[in-house]
């Protein structure tokens, strides 16, 4: 076979891979340009510790991207498929995790080998129309009271099992049909469309815990890992199921916004000095507030790259570069500017969003602890609590606070 044909075939099929497997908002040079300038929006009190650990927070920043090769449910942490559940999605979501997965969930009547449906989401009819089917055979707001005690909807389980003796209250319509059934089961049908504006709320509150313990190895880790995912609502297409141009013909375009862009521009052309950070109220709606912004500039990303490559050709759009372990097929630089003047500034304004996000959330973590002394935990003065099992560990990260 011909070795052009082989190295082509190799390109495609090991980029495609890649994309599921190990996809990074922003990409790694963004990532770590994103967290290295967030440092000098914080106020002087945070600054012994974060100036003297901006090497390691840079270095670390893309550490959760990483993690998607060993830990099964890390993707879903960076990305949330609002348009998924149709037009109006933004409305539709509910903004505690809890919440949307009772109501996006299937609900199933069970009885040993036989199971009958009684709700779910009308799948087939999205994104067009969002249809509930049997919506008044199940009372949500009761079943999510019901719920509060019962089921953990953050351990990563999909599926729940539950007596009906204690929640027939919560099926009002359904009546004699219950009676031949002993058992509820909810499916979850949301969760594997994305979680990062409860995931950001959750790794807040573990960096609030670690302030307060003065626990520096968990300050930083923790600091890196919520730059990591606030940074990744700043990326229109990881609010979007169309994630990487897949339903519109246009595969690749995930990369060449976060990443390719950045890369040629951001060191030269963009001005990415923020100011300061300012102090968060609500991390949870501070989170969604980002994702509707990035979500409204979805259809621009798409269609602007769309209406461009008509007056491509195909040749004139990737090129072949050469990096220091491999050839690269990318979009070439005449390409990537037509591209990047045409989107108007989008790319450096959301850099620079994301810039001020993640100060803004370091800073607010860091004041909901009782702004401890920065200066000591930087030194060394205060010693942290132990954490040196890894069963330790995971009593900490399960009882931290929820939705």
């Amino acid at each position: 076979m011909n070795k052009l044909i082989i190295i082509l075939l190799a390109l495609t099929i090991g980029s495609s891979f890649a994309y599921h497997l190990d996809s990074s908002m922003w990409g790694f040079f963004g990532h770590r340009k994103i967290t290295r300038l967030a440092v000098f929006t914080l106020p002087s009190d945070m600054m012994p510790l974060y100036k003297k650990h901006i090497d390691y927070l840079t270095t670390h920043s893309v550490d959760a991207d990483k993690r998607r090769y060993a830990v099964s449910e890390e993707a879903i942490r960076h990305y949330v498929d609002v348009d998924y559940w149709g037009r109006d999605a933004m409305n539709l979501i509910p903004h505690s995790q809890r919440e949307a997965v009772i109501k996006f969930a299937d609900y199933y009547l069970v009885e040993g080998g036989d199971s009958l449906l009684i709700r779910a989401v009308d799948h087939a009819k999205l994104p067009d129309e969002f249809t509930i089917i049997g919506e008044e055979h199940v009372d949500t707001e009761k079943l999510s009271a019901l719920l509060w005690d019962r089921v953990n909807f953050y351990d990563g389980t999909t599926e729940w099992s539950l007596g009906l003796t204690d929640i027939v209250e919560a099926l009002p319509r359904l009546g004699k049909e219950t009676e031949d059934y002993s058992q509820l089961v909810i499916r979850d049908r949301f969760t594997d469309k994305g979680i990062s504006p409860y995931y950001i709320k959750t790794i807040y509150h573990r960096l609030i815990k670690a302030y307060e313990e003065k626990n520096l190895d968990r300050i930083l880790r923790l600091s890196t890992d919520l730059a990591h995912y606030v940074s990744d609502i700043h990326v229109p297409l990881h609010t979007s199921y169309n994630y990487n141009g897949q339903l519109t013909d246009q595969v690749g375009i995930h990369a060449f916004w976060e990443t390719r862009l950045p890369e040629l521009y951001a060191d030269t052309e963009y001005d990415l000095f923020v100011g300061k950070a300012d102090y968060v109220d609500d991390i949870q709606e501070y989170a969604w507030d980002i994702i509707e912004h990035s979500h409204s500039l979805v259809d621009s990303v798409l269609l602007i790259e769309k209406r461009l490559s008509l007056s491509f050709t195909n040749y004139l759009q990737y090129c072949f570069e050469d990096t220091e372990v491999s050839t690269v097929r990318v979009q070439c630089e005449e390409y990537s500017r037509a591209y990047h003047d045409a989107l108007g500034g989008m790319v450096e304004d959301q850099m620079r969003r994301s810039i001020k996000a993640v100060g803004s959330v370091w800073l607010s973590a860091w004041a909901d602890a009782g702004q401890p002394d920065m200066q000591k935990i930087a030194q060394g003065i205060v010693k942290p609590n132990p954490l040196d099992s890894i069963e330790q560990k995971r009593k900490i990260e399960k009882n931290e606070p929820q939705n």
